[in-house]
């Protein structure tokens, strides 16, 4: 079975300590794939060979206006349920890409 890590930072730009997690995950697990998904091509960081990395075409706002009927607490720690849920549809589309 091979392994695959993916990544998700639908932000811009990339923090500091997500760059330093994923060249300590490449160092720790050399034979495990990684994938980032960035929602932008322009923060793609040339600092971190091995890495695949998946640019997220879809936005925010289309993931809102699909699931505007859901009953989630828009307020509850800045749309929380809302984020999740796009990192889950997004791990969903990056694994029927790449399966």
């Amino acid at each position: 079975m091979n392994l695959k890590a993916v990544y998700i930072h639908l932000g811009n730009p990339i923090p500091n300590y997500l760059l330093n997690n994923l060249k300590r995950h490449s160092k720790l697990f050399p034979q495990i794939s990684t994938t980032l998904v960035l929602s932008s091509d322009k923060y793609v960081p040339s600092e971190l060979p091995g890495i695949d990395f998946y640019i997220y075409k879809n936005s925010f706002s289309e993931m809102l206006s699909k699931y505007s009927n859901l009953k989630l607490r828009s307020r509850f720690r800045n749309n929380f349920w809302l984020l999740s849920l796009e990192r889950l549809l997004v791990l969903s589309e990056v694994h029927n890409e790449n399966p």
